[in-house]
């Protein structure tokens, strides 16, 4: 066997370090285009503008759409610009297959959005998908009363439920509050007084006092599915200890509370004296109802 020349030697060298060299560098392109994809999927503008174009230009219309609807939804104008190329790149298409005319539906869509001015429904629902659960309960509230959003119960319970199943709201228990009114009403749902007093129950233990004290009124008054209860009514309503300062809201419920305790019955007996002693609290001079005390004494 003859022994290699120099000049095949270095050729062959040469061959390899070419080798090595364009290893390297797929290892350090393909570094590159997974550090851009994970920057653009963590929401950086400059990145998915970039992955945009760059899918614009190889006309991989439904790759570029993705990445500029994102870019656009952080209120890239420059985005906005590479969509309208998009669809009209789309439309002009003499045989557009099924998934460009997907792809030019939720580009139009976007374009659509973009010139009409934002509403609190589009602020709140932004909010929603990110995350922010006070923004779900807005949805909720809002859909529920049909104020700044179609009235659509069934969108209002879905709200509602999520709230509900989250833990770290600000204000636990208030997605059971609204279920409930919705049960108790029959708004979008089968009217159900055992469901609406279990969901109250639970917003009650979270500390949640408009549903304790709309409890407390539910036994007051008693219904189809559920006993009157003036003990339970009671111990709801009566919010009035001394020297502590009585919440304004229960003073919708002190007409079931004086009621309750003057009649008795159904768990409690007949106690005027308390219905005069809440009313003397509530008529102080330094107290917070002193200008209402008229119409508290004539209750």
């Amino acid at each position: 066997m003859k022994p290699r020349s120099k000049i095949t030697l270095a050729i062959s060298a040469v061959i390899i370090i070419s080798a090595a060299l364009a290893l390297t560098y797929k290892f350090k392109a393909d570094n590159k285009q997974k550090y851009i994809l994970q920057q653009a999927e963590s929401g950086v503008l400059k990145y998915q503008l970039a992955l945009g174009e760059r899918y614009l230009n190889d006309h991989e219309m439904q790759h570029s759409a993705y990445w500029l609807n994102k870019a656009a939804k952080q209120g890239s104008h420059e985005a906005m610009d590479q969509l309208g190329i998009i669809a009209y790149y789309l439309k002009s298409k003499t045989n557009p297959s099924t998934e460009d005319k997907q792809v030019f539906t939720e580009v139009e869509q976007m374009l659509n959005a973009s010139r009409r001015p934002q509403t609190m429904l589009d602020v709140y629902q932004q909010r929603a998908e990110d995350g922010d659960m006070e923004a779900v309960l807005s949805l909720g509230i809002m859909y529920k009363r049909g104020n700044g959003a179609p009235e659509d119960y069934a969108q209002a319970r879905k709200y509602f439920e999520l709230y509900a199943a989250a833990d770290n709201t600000a204000n636990p228990g208030n997605g059971e509050y609204y279920l409930a009114s919705m049960y108790l009403a029959g708004s979008g749902v089968a009217v159900d007084g055992k469901k609406a007093l279990a969901l109250l129950q639970k917003s009650c233990d979270l500390k949640f006092k408009l549903s304790c004290y709309e409890l407390g009124d539910l036994y007051y008054q008693g219904g189809e599915s559920w006993a009157k209860d003036y003990k339970k009514g009671t111990e709801l309503l009566d919010v009035y200890s001394e020297g502590n300062s009585p919440d304004s809201r229960a003073m919708t419920y002190i007409q079931s509370l004086f009621t309750m305790y003057r009649e008795g019955g159904y768990g409690i007996k007949p106690n005027p004296q308390r219905v005069q002693a809440i009313k003397t609290q509530l008529c102080r001079s330094d107290d917070l109802y002193g200008d209402d005390c008229e119409g508290i004494a004539q209750q």
